[in-house]
């Protein structure tokens, strides 16, 4: 908790060998994470908490998930914030994109922001929001989503923004492109 991360490389976690699902980085509630650059985990590059912003890092080449943000047991609106991130190259395992892989996964009452990202080439969504329907909004506006999809099963997969299950979603002035099924 209050905890700030600034300029830190993270390489080659193995934290799935430990916890099912598992990440390089987890920041606590109301941390601050900025210019850092995570990547090459098994699983996931960053995992943030309620009141947590995460500004301008690389979240790259991480095996299942770039970031996750879960757990929000607040009524604050805009409760995290992602900002000014290049989030690209994560699910290089492959794990089942219908799941838990791609760029970023909101679930679990998440309530925020995510803006200004560049969020790409990741095999999977660019940004899902599942579950998030705490009645606080979530915001994603002025990203550039662009080329995240997989095939899985023989079926082509990935979306750039994908709501579901969730309330309050806000979808405004984004750049989504190069999707051969849906953005």
């Amino acid at each position: 908790t209050y905890l700030h991360v600034k300029g830190l490389a993270f390489r080659h976690s193995n934290v799935s060998s430990y916890i099912q699902i598992g990440y390089a980085v987890e920041i606590g509630d109301y941390g601050l994470i900025e210019d850092c650059d995570v990547q090459w985990s098994d699983f996931g590059g960053l995992k943030i908490r309620q009141g947590t912003i995460a500004r301008n890092c690389n979240i790259k080449n991480n095996g299942a998930v770039g970031i996750e943000v879960n757990g929000m047991q607040t009524t604050d609106p805009y409760d995290f914030e992602i900002s000014h991130n290049r989030i690209s190259g994560n699910n290089y395992r492959s794990f089942n994109p219908s799941w838990h892989a791609g760029g970023i996964k909101l679930t679990t009452n998440a309530n925020g922001k995510v803006i200004n990202n560049e969020i790409n080439n990741n095999h999977g969504t660019g940004v899902w929001c599942d579950g998030c329907s705490s009645g606080q909004p979530i915001h994603v506006s002025g990203n550039y989503i662009h080329d995240n999809r997989t095939t899985y099963g023989g079926a082509l997969l990935g979306e750039g923004v994908h709501i579901e299950i969730s309330d309050h979603a806000r979808v405004i002035n984004n750049v989504i492109a190069n999707y051969g099924v849906r953005g």
